[in-house]
């Protein structure tokens, strides 16, 4: 009713407007797949970030768990033997300490020794700070022994006395004796020794895990421990007199 041909051709060209053309359909698919690809990609960078995690802090306990530490003070040390006395000398290479210590020896004959080390068993004089310390024979009580020290320090001019308590449960196993030094003789005298400090700390490595009731089917993994340490590597020459031996 009173609508013409031209009428007719303006209502259809408004409805095709509510269809979106071809080329819209195909950038809604284009944007849907590039946010696939995204998700896909961010899975795998979190998966990878979890692997490199769990590889790292194996790695870390690899080496909190196996140390070894080969950096050893190198150290010089002389002694000659008298009747009744000896007297030695020990130099650090690195941390330049030097000390020297008179100590009681056996006389000739099986003879008594001096008095004063009767109850003393080492005089230890440090050269270059001046400081003097005398040491007295230790007591035993069982597995402890009991010493007393007393010191002078040139730089205060002052005297002073302290106590040391150690046990010997350790250091009358053979074994444990083993594990911390190790000398080689380096002529037929054996008046030149080269001599090894060392410790060692080991626990071997175990993995625990099971199925079944109780049990979720998981392991846990013990690296263990070895910790192998050099403190100290040195050289030991005796000048005493062949018709001291």
């Amino acid at each position: 009713h009173g609508r013409g041909p031209t009428g007719e051709m303006a209502a259809i060209s408004d409805s095709d407007d509510d269809i979106p053309p071809y080329s819209d359909l195909s950038s809604v698919s284009s944007d849907s797949s590039d946010r696939i690809r995204g998700n896909v990609f961010q899975r795998a960078l979190s998966r990878g970030d979890r692997a490199r995690g769990k590889t790292e802090d194996f790695l870390n306990d690899i080496h909190e768990s196996y140390s070894f530490d080969l950096d050893p003070e190198y150290r010089l040390k002389l002694q000659k033997r008298f009747d009744g006395w000896g007297v030695g000398a020990k130099f650090d290479f690195k941390s330049g300490d030097c000390r020297v210590k008179v100590k009681s020896a056996p006389r000739r004959g099986g003879e008594d020794g001096f008095r004063f080390w009767r109850w003393f068993k080492k005089v230890e004089v440090q050269p270059e700070d001046g400081d003097v310390e005398v040491f007295t024979k230790k007591l035993q009580f069982g597995y402890l022994s009991l010493q007393g020290i007393g010191g002078y320090k040139s730089a205060t001019n002052g005297f002073n006395a302290r106590w040391k308590i150690e046990t010997t449960f350790w250091e009358s196993s053979p074994a444990m004796m083993a594990l911390r030094r190790s000398e080689v003789a380096l002529d037929p005298d054996e008046r030149i020794k080269m001599a090894l400090r060392w410790d060692l700390d080991v626990k071997p490595p175990k993995a625990e895990g099971g199925i079944g009731d109780g049990n979720d089917g998981g392991y846990d993994l013990d690296l263990g421990t070895y910790h192998v340490a050099i403190p100290r590597l040195e050289l030991k020459v005796d000048l005493t007199s062949k018709d001291r031996f």
